[in-house]
Formats: C-alpha cells, structure tokens, sequence
C-alpha cells in the first residue's frame, strides 16, 4: 500500500472497470481517490452497468473517496484555470473529470492516475507531478507478482476489445518497448 494520494481520471478507472477487473485495484490500494466530477462521469445513467455496479461495489466497501472541489477549497482555483485551458496561454481546455483530478494532484502533492497523457503532459511536467496509468498499473501488478504476464495480456486484450485507449496493441510491447520510455520522460510512481 502506499501512502501519497492518487487522484484517478475517469479514463484510468474504467479500463479496469470495464472489464471487471477493480479487484486488481483492491490488491495494490488500500482506497482510490475520485474527483466528484468523475464520480459523476462513471456513475451517469448512460455508463455501461457494468461500471455502475462496479462503481456501487467500491461506494459499499469504502474503496473509493469522492472529492469534491468547492468554491471555498484551495483546489478550485486551480481547477477553473485548468478546466477553462488558461493556466498558460497556449493550452487548451480539457474535461472537468480530467482538471479536477490535476488540481486535487497539484495541490496536494499526489499522483494523477490518468491514460490521457497527451493532454496533461504539461501540468506532469510543469509541476512536477508523479503518474499512474492503466499500463503502468498493470506493470506494477506483474512487477510485485500479484499478476502473471498472461493475465496481464489478457487483461490488455479486454481492455483493447472494450475500446480503451492503450499505448501498444500488446502488453508485451508495452513492457519491453514503452514503459522503459514512459520511466524516462515521466516521473512514473512505483508502488511500494
């Protein structure tokens, strides 16, 4: 377990949610942090049952803890500024589920667990921040022997055949080719 808060993006959250795979989630985290705005995006009416009923699940085992950003809260400044793409002058606007989870991260000196890193590539850098994403997840997972590389590649596949948007069409590719790169340009949090 660890001890920094991981603030999760609705992308990061789904893949393994889609596919009935939180309990991997369960086995490397003693709680999950959601931004309100994230909450919102999973739990919609429109989301798959699948997500909701995950989702229902980690809300009756006190797994995850929802965030919410308040006018009055340090965190919301920050927020609107990256929510509304003025937090430097070229950047463009991004989801609220996406600037919440930045701003919660930033301001409280966590890691953004998110699969979207081209659109948040400069606040990582710019702020020093740690990241998490699926792939990196499910490297850590192989790493501490929680999960063999067939189920890894397994759970890639379904990740892949449910629409997710992964770095490699194989986590075999991923590992050998990838994620050295992703440790070398991005401060990639290792789990304890």
């Amino acid at each position: 377990m660890i001890d920094s808060p991981i603030f999760y993006d609705t992308d990061c959250l789904v893949s393994f949610l889609v596919i009935g795979e939180g309990n991997l989630l369960h086995k490397l985290f003693s709680k999950i942090i959601i931004p309100k705005q994230v909450y919102n995006e999973l739990s919609h009416p429109n989301s798959p049952p699948i997500i909701k009923n995950e989702l229902e699940q980690y809300n009756k085992d006190n797994f995850i803890e929802i965030k919410d950003i308040k006018i009055t809260d340090k965190e919301y400044y920050v927020y609107e500024q990256i929510k509304n793409g003025v937090w430097r002058e070229d950047e463009k606007c991004i989801g609220k589920g996406e600037a919440a989870a930045l701003a919660l991260a930033i301001q409280n000196e966590g890691v953004i667990a998110s699969n979207n890193l081209s659109d948040i590539e400069f606040y990582i850098k710019d702020n020093d921040l740690y990241i998490l994403t699926s792939s990196i997840i499910l490297v850590q997972a192989l790493e501490k022997n929680i999960i063999s590389e067939d189920d890894a590649e397994e759970m890639w596949g379904k990740m892949i055949d449910r629409k997710r948007n992964l770095p490699a069409s194989s986590f075999k590719h991923y590992y050998s080719n990838i994620y050295p790169e992703d440790c070398k340009k991005f401060n990639v949090f290792k789990l304890k």
